[in-house]
C-alpha cells in the first residue's frame, strides 16, 4: 500500500524540511470529510517547492509558511469587516497531560489568523517557565508568541506562574492571595484582548489542576467569564469518561462547555473510532469540533531537547534540530548493533565502548544521505578516546556526554516530555495542517 498523499495533492509532495520525506508526515483525509479548509495544504506545497531544494534556515521556513497564510486568507463569506466583530474568546483545557492542548492552541491560532482575524493568546497560569527578557514566561507562551508576531508582550501572555515550592508557600500564606493572582490575570487578559477579534486562553491541564492554590482551570475560566473547549487523548471509552469528568468540574464552577476535540486517534482505526467517539459524546450532549489522527512525528524529540533537558556536556557539535524517530540503547556487540541502526537513530552507549562508537561511524559512512544516526549520548562520564572524538567531530555527529549510567540515562530520555519548540519547523507546519483539516474552525467561531 502506498503512502497517503498530502491533502490537495493527489500525487503527494515532499516537504524536504529538515530532510523529512513528506510521505512520512502526511495523514489520510477521512472519507467524506469537509475539504473547505485547504489553506494549509497550499502552504505545505509552496514550502515544498521553494524550500526543500535549498534547505533554508528554520526561521525562514516558518516565516514563509506564516506569510503564505496571510496571503491566502479566505473570505469570511458575509462581507462583514472582522475588526467590527465583538471579541470572541474561549478557554482551552485538556483532560490530562500530553493530550495535545498546546498543539491545538498553535493550530487554532494560525487557522484563525488565516481567516483574517486578529488573534490573542494568553496562558493565565504557567508551570514550566523560562527566563525571557529578564522575566519568567511559560514555555508554551514562548512558542505561541513566536508565531503571533509579537502582537502582545510575553509577560501579559503569561501573568502568573507556579514554580517549584509555590504550593507550600501559598498554603502557608507566603505567596499572595487568590484575589491578587486573579487580579493579575484579569488585567493581563484585558490587555491581550484589546484590539483583538479572538482570544485563545490556554489552561494548565485538566479542569482541577491548580485547585490546591485556588487557581484551578475551572476557577480561572469562571473568573474570566469564559466557556471551555476540552481536548482529550485518543480512544473511545477513555476520552468520553475523561471529558465527562472535566465537564462536571467546569459546571461546578459555573462554566459551560462548548464541546470537545479528540486528539491522537490511531490511523488504522481512525474512520470507525472518530465516528463512534463523536456519536458517544453527542449522545451525552457534548459537541465535537474535531477528531485529529495521531501523527508519530509530533512525538519525535531532537538532540536539542536532549541537551536542554538532561545535565551533561556537548562534546561534539552537529545539527541539533534533526528529528529522532528511533532510540537505541546499545550494549551488544558491534556487528549485531548495526542491525538496529534505522534511519534517524539516536544511540545511547557507554563512552568506553569503542567498538560501538566505531560501528556508529561506519553506519554513517555507508550512506551519509540516509542520516542513520542523528545523535549520540555517551554515558558514565567517560569521554571517548581522542582518535574517535576527532572522527565524531569530522562527521558532525552531535555527541552528548552525561555522568549517569546507561540505564538511568535511557530512563530519563524515555520520560522526557516532548514539547514543540519554535525551532521545530517541520512539526509546526504539520500541526497547522492537521488542525486546518480535522477541526471545524468555522463552526467553533460561530459558537463562541
Amino acid at each position: 500500500m502506498g503512502h497517503p498523499a498530502l491533502i490537495g495533492s493527489p500525487e503527494g509532495v515532499e516537504l524536504g524540511i529538515d530532510g523529512v520525506d513528506a510521505r512520512h508526515l502526511a495523514t489520510p483525509l477521512g472519507r467524506g470529510r469537509d475539504r473547505r479548509h485547504g489553506t494549509v495544504s497550499v502552504v505545505a506545497r509552496r514550502i515544498a517547492r521553494r524550500f526543500a531544494p535549498e534547505r533554508r534556515a528554520n526561521h525562514g521556513v516558518v516565516g514563509f509558511a506564516l506569510t503564505s497564510i496571510e496571503m491566502l486568507r479566505p473570505s469570511l463569506g458575509s462581507g462583514e469587516d472582522p475588526r467590527a466583530m465583538q471579541v470572541k474568546k474561549f478557554y482551552l483545557a485538556a483532560t490530562g497531560q500530553n493530550r495535545g492542548k498546546t498543539t491545538l492552541s498553535l493550530g487554532l491560532t494560525q487557522a484563525l489568523r488565516a481567516r483574517g482575524l486578529r488573534v490573542g493568546f494568553i496562558k493565565p497560569v504557567g508551570q514550566r517557565v523560562a527566563q525571557v527578557d529578564g522575566g519568567l514566561v511559560d514555555e508554551d507562551v514562548v512558542l505561541l508568541g513566536r508565531f503571533l508576531d509579537g502582537a502582545d508582550r510575553l509577560v501579559d501572555m503569561s501573568p502568573v506562574h507556579i514554580p517549584r515550592g509555590f504550593t507550600q508557600q501559598y498554603i502557608r500564606g507566603e505567596a499572595g492571595t487568590v484575589e491578587e493572582h486573579l487580579s493579575l490575570i484579569r488585567s493581563a487578559f484585558d490587555r491581550v484582548s484589546a484590539d483583538k477579534d479572538v482570544v485563545v486562553v490556554e489552561g494548565t491541564g485538566h479542569a482541577g489542576v491548580g485547585g490546591v492554590v485556588d487557581l484551578s482551570n475551572a476557577a480561572v475560566a469562571s473568573a474570566l467569564g469564559l466557556e471551555a473547549l476540552i481536548v482529550s487523548g485518543g480512544g473511545i471509552g477513555r476520552p468520553i469518561d475523561e471529558i465527562l469528568l472535566n465537564r462536571a468540574l467546569f459546571r461546578q464552577e459555573g462554566v459551560s462547555v462548548l464541546g470537545a476535540v479528540v486528539n491522537k486517534i490511531e490511523f488504522d482505526r481512525y474512520e470507525d473510532a472518530s465516528r463512534v467517539v463523536t456519536q458517544g459524546l453527542n449522545r451525552l450532549g457534548i459537541d465535537v469540533f474535531g477528531v485529529i489522527p495521531f501523527l508519530p512525528l509530533l512525538s519525535y524529540m531532537t538532540m536539542e531537547h536532549i541537551v536542554g533537558s538532561l545535565p551533561g556536556e556537548l562534546i561534539a557539535e552537529g545539527r541539533l534540530d534533526l528529528l529522532i524517530s528511533n532510540v537505541q540503547v546499545v550494549a551488544m556487540g558491534a556487528r549485531r548493533a548495526l542491525d538496529f541502526f534505522k534511519e534517524r537513530t539516536m544511540v545511547i552507549t557507554p563512552g568506553d565502548r569503542d567498538d560501538i562508537l566505531l560501528a556508529v561511524l561506519s553506519a554513517i559512512s555507508i550512506d551519509p544521505s540516509k542520516k542513520l544516526i542523528t545523535g549520540l549520548i555517551v554515558t558514565a562520564g567517560i569521554e571517548p578516546p581522542p582518535s574517535i572524538m576527532r572522527l565524531l567531530r569530522e562527521r558532525q555527529i552531535p555527541t552528548y556526554l552525561v555522568h549517569q549510567d546507561t540505564y538511568d540515562t535511557a530512563s530519563a530520555v524515555h520520560d522526557l516530555l516532548v514539547k514543540i519548540r519554535p525551532s521545530d519547523t517541520t512539526k509546526v507546519c504539520e500541526v497547522v495542517r492537521l488542525v486546518g483539516e480535522y477541526v471545524d474552525v468555522d463552526r467553533l467561531l460561530d459558537r463562541i
